[in-house]
């Protein structure tokens, strides 16, 4: 949960809602559901839940302190879920491949 709400509040810095135009209760509208799933079969429970699921997870995204709750963690958003692919290794074709392929296409 820390590692969700640090990365979400990456995006309420005001120069990113700026381009995205995603606010903290535009942000916690669109992920509580995520976060939190109410588990009733009553569509009238599940909205009314909804208001209350929406205010916490806005009031995490505000309000959240991740690294007083474990000092230990500190979050490295982008990094770490799928390895930097090394850079490709560049080809060179030296004159000695080039006739050994010419030779291999025109016996």
């Amino acid at each position: 949960m820390l590692f969700v709400i640090s990365f979400l509040q990456l995006f309420l810095e005001e120069k990113i809602q700026a381009v995205t135009k995603m606010t903290a209760p535009n942000l916690a509208l669109v992920m509580a559901p995520n976060v939190l799933r109410c588990s009733s079969e009553s569509m009238a429970v599940v909205f009314t839940n909804a208001q209350y699921e929406q205010t916490f997870v806005h009031n995490l995204l505000l309000h959240l302190k991740c690294d007083e709750i474990d000092p230990d963690y500190i979050p490295v958003h982008g990094h770490g879920a799928i390895p930097s692919p090394s850079p490709p290794i560049p080809l060179t074709k030296s004159k000695s491949s080039k006739s050994r392929h010419r030779s291999t296409i025109n016996p």
